[in-house]
């Protein structure tokens, strides 16, 4: 095992160009807006995702094209064993992340002062 693996390698530009083919498959996906990937120890690679889902997508059609997405990417590279997803069709793409509705607040009225 290398020192560079030890301290938190991405993945190849191979594979992760692998990762993005095999999510642009996936029906419901309109757009990769993060990708970083991480080896963990040379064990395997840690995915974290930020997705534009297509709106109008159903729990049960978000959920299916999640787990489309999970599988197409462990085909396309096997090494790739945890990932995560993060959502973010919701924001309009004017609003930055600190103006997105807090999941704390959903009636958004902010915290009392």
């Amino acid at each position: 095992m290398t020192k560079r693996l030890l301290i938190g390698q991405s993945a190849s530009p191979r594979e992760e160009e692998l990762i993005r083919q095999a999510i642009s498959t996936v029906d419901g996906v309109e757009a990769i807006v993060e990708l970083k990937t991480l080896h963990m120890g040379g064990e395997y690679i840690l995915l974290n995702l930020g997705i534009s889902f297509a709106s109008g997508l159903t729990t049960d059609k978000l959920e299916t094209t999640i787990d489309r997405i999970e599988r197409a990417v462990k085909a396309a590279v096997p090494a790739v064993q945890r990932i995560f997803i993060e959502a973010d069709s919701f924001r309009r793409k004017s609003e930055s992340v600190a103006d997105a509705p807090d999941v704390a607040d959903p009636a958004g009225q902010g915290s009392p002062s």
